[in-house]
């Protein structure tokens, strides 16, 4: 693929080809990108899968790349970074802010305390941005984003803009019905007025608990969803997994269902070490462990 047959000058944000997606991932792994390209605007995220769907080219969307495991063989095609540069926030009405997709976790949280706004202390210490939090359903401590979202503005394959209301959007357990292809472009979040010393707090406690239990390696976070009523990581531990390794990822001696780079480490390995713990696990406790993160 040439480069001009591909992406014209009206892209203003950055254009990288043969990018290795490993420096764009919170796990560290992965090969190359035929083309990685970050978005200024959202004109330039427009022409680009314009561009895909007029030649017959594959794409994909990312966010920050936090909960995603690249193949070694890397991804054919482009691979649209959606990230802060896209991440406005402004008050729509009492109660409602509207979050664009490309805004970090931590910047939004940032803001929440800055404005005397609360409810949303819980994502504390989740990697990633908004667009990929709704399309996951991230949460922690038993409560997840979906239950803060009212609406959802959308970007579908063919280009046309929608916007999804509450009655329109299903969460579940790390999940949504926001489909792979469809682009995140805003979110409206509930959230309520409290003062900024007390919502930084609460972030704060969240950060500290989070901090103590997990490691400090690149990881993808959790690599498998809890089954109901049950801990995927304490099931892993069970059947003795802790600290099991394959060439250079491990899993983590400080969480069983965290899988950590330990330099230089390969996809196929960590492919290994999933399909071992799902074998394992489903043989001592008739337990099929499905993943949490997304495998490209």
């Amino acid at each position: 693929m040439k480069l001009s047959t591909l992406i014209n000058r009206k892209i203003k944000g950055l254009i990288l080809e043969k990018e290795p997606i490993a420096r764009h991932t919170s796990f560290k792994i992965g090969g190359t990108a035929d083309f990685l390209v970050i978005p200024k605007v959202w004109d330039d995220v427009y022409e680009v899968i314009d561009k895909c769907n007029r030649e017959k080219i594959p794409y994909r969307i990312m966010g920050q790349g936090s909960n995603i495991l690249v193949s070694d063989e890397g991804v054919e095609g482009i691979v649209i970074k959606i990230n802060r540069s896209l991440g406005s926030i402004n008050r729509v009405e009492r109660g409602i802010i509207r979050v664009e997709a490309g805004c970090l976790i931590s910047d939004l949280l940032s803001y929440l305390v800055n404005n005397n706004l609360g409810g949303l202390e819980f994502l504390a210490g989740i990697p990633g941005n908004i667009g990929g939090a709704v399309f996951g359903n991230a949460g922690a401590w038993g409560e997840a984003i979906g239950k803060c979202v009212e609406m959802v503005d959308i970007i579908d394959k063919d280009l046309r803009e929608k916007t999804l209301r509450r009655e329109d959007l299903v969460f579940s357990y790390r999940r949504s019905n926001i489909n792979e292809g469809i682009v995140i472009k805003s979110v409206y979040l509930k959230v309520f007025e409290q003062d900024g010393g007390k919502t930084k707090d609460k972030i704060l406690r969240y950060l500290y608990e989070r901090n103590r239990k997990l490691p400090k390696l690149p990881s993808a976070g959790s690599i498998f969803k809890n089954p109901p009523n049950q801990s995927a990581g304490y099931l892993i531990e069970q059947v003795g997994l802790k600290g099991y390794r394959v060439g250079n990822v491990m899993v983590s001696y400080e969480h069983a269902n965290i899988i950590v780079n330990l330099g230089e480490g390969k996809a196929k390995d960590v492919m290994n070490i999933i399909e071992i713990v799902k074998e394992k696990v489903y043989k001592k406790f008739n337990i099929s462990l499905e993943l949490e993160i997304k495998v490209w």
